[in-house]
């Protein structure tokens, strides 16, 4: 490994270890179980159980599912994902989806703002997302995610998932005429 205050360089970029990989994919929602010793980090195509002891249990699914919200129940028994259209229901202990459950309560609350940002609180930690662009090249959008002590208000961890920004243009209009979403063009 480089010393600590050693920058990482071509000359020794090939002495660093990966030690640890924060789920698969680009980041959609962290949650905390009650019991302080694990939580969840998923993306679109599944996600990572994180416990203190244990390696993750990564847990796949079939289809891609988008979510705005992840969530643990007051017992650790099951996690939620949810959407505006859909919420989906998993045991912590297996991963395995459940259709019905009764009297469960959920220990995570999402708000968003309306330009979709997104906060959740649990318990001593605080998760915040939001989308920015690189100031350099405004084509890549950068989707950062960050996790915060809810006490001292510390920087605990920062994900920066970086995307190609995306932008519809139809180039059968009249010249000059670029049709984001709308236009008068025509």
């Amino acid at each position: 490994m480089p010393e600590a205050n050693e920058p990482i360089s071509a000359a020794n970029f090939q002495q660093l270890t990966h030690v640890a990989q924060w789920g698969n994919g680009s980041i959609l929602g962290v949650a905390f179980a009650p019991d302080g010793r694990s939580f969840l980090v998923g993306s679109a195509v599944g996600f990572n159980l994180y416990e203190i002891d244990t390696l993750p249990r990564w847990v796949p699914w079939s289809q891609p599912f988008f979510y705005e919200s992840a969530s643990f129940s007051t017992d650790g028994q099951y996690v939620l994902l949810e959407n505006r259209r859909e919420s989906r229901i998993y045991r912590a202990t297996d991963g395995q989806q459940v259709f019905h459950v009764e009297n469960v309560t959920w220990i995570n609350s999402s708000k968003r703002t309306p330009y979709n940002d997104q906060r959740v609180v649990s318990g001593d930690w605080r998760f915040e997302s939001y989308s920015t662009f690189d100031e350099e090249n405004m084509s890549i959008e950068i989707v950062v995610q960050e996790m915060y002590d809810n006490v001292t208000g510390d920087l605990l961890y920062q994900f920066d998932a970086e995307t190609m920004y995306v932008q519809y243009r139809d180039y059968h209009e009249p010249e000059g005429c670029d049709l984001n979403t709308f236009s008068m063009c025509g």
